[in-house]
């Protein structure tokens, strides 16, 4: 040590043996890690859509990434890739949970030009994309930005429905009846059904997140089924 006394790294009361901790670091197997270069178009880290549950039409994709420079918006751009299809409805959300980087997000397209953006529609005011339905098929591109001067760690999850509906619910939108989202029922004989997918975001200071879900008009006698997936 630093004294000179010899360590007993084996821990058996005699000094003098060699001193050993061994460790891994690893990311959680659902989260895909940003690399050392992603700061282009062409360099994008490609973030792998999962359908989850298997069979639901919900695509789901989570990334972890480091803010670092900071200063400005685009210090340190850092580019998220996945495809989608016409129709898709696409949801982004940029979460802080471990760091107090202000961030900012863009959708962009093939062609390096955003579509959309957002900066605080998120919890704690994170930047979170929601509901962007998908005109044109290809490849699209993730890209954070941070408002502060700190650098800091951030999760990204991109959230595709496909062939199903999708919340609205930026800034805790659909909280209330007046914000409730419309939901589409498709008639086949005697039932109309439909399917959308929502996520219960975290909560800002004292407001928590409900998602509220408008069936319309309904007519004495019918009867109503819910099922909620996880």
């Amino acid at each position: 040590d630093v004294v000179g006394n010899a360590l007993d790294g084996n821990g058996n009361g005699t000094g003098g043996d060699v001193y050993q901790r061994e460790f891994l670091v690893a990311l959680p197997s659902d989260l895909t890690y940003e690399g050392s270069n992603n700061d282009t178009l062409y360099t994008a880290t490609p973030l792998p859509l999962t359908e989850d549950p298997a069979g639901s039409g919900l695509f789901i994709g989570r990334g972890l990434g480091r803010q670092d420079p900071a200063g400005d918006y685009w210090s340190d751009p850092d580019y998220w890739s996945f495809t989608a299809q016409i129709g898709d409805i696409v949801s982004v959300s940029i979460d802080t949970p471990r760091s107090g980087i202000d961030t900012y997000v863009e959708l962009r397209n093939a062609s390096d030009s955003y579509v959309t953006y957002d900066y605080s529609n998120g919890p704690d005011g994170d930047a979170f994309v929601s509901h962007y339905t998908i005109s044109t098929a290809g490849t699209y591109y993730v890209v954070v930005g941070n408002q502060s001067s700190s650098p800091g760690n951030y999760e990204v999850r991109v959230e595709l429905a496909r062939g199903i509906q999708q919340e609205t619910d930026g800034n805790y939108s659909n909280d209330s009846t007046g914000g409730a989202n419309g939901l589409t029922l498709t008639t086949s004989g005697n039932h109309r059904t439909g399917t959308i997918a929502g996520t219960v975001m975290g909560p800002e200071s004292s407001n928590t997140d409900e998602d509220y879900f408008s069936l319309g008009v309904l007519n004495a006698g019918n009867t109503v089924e819910l099922d909620i997936r996880l």
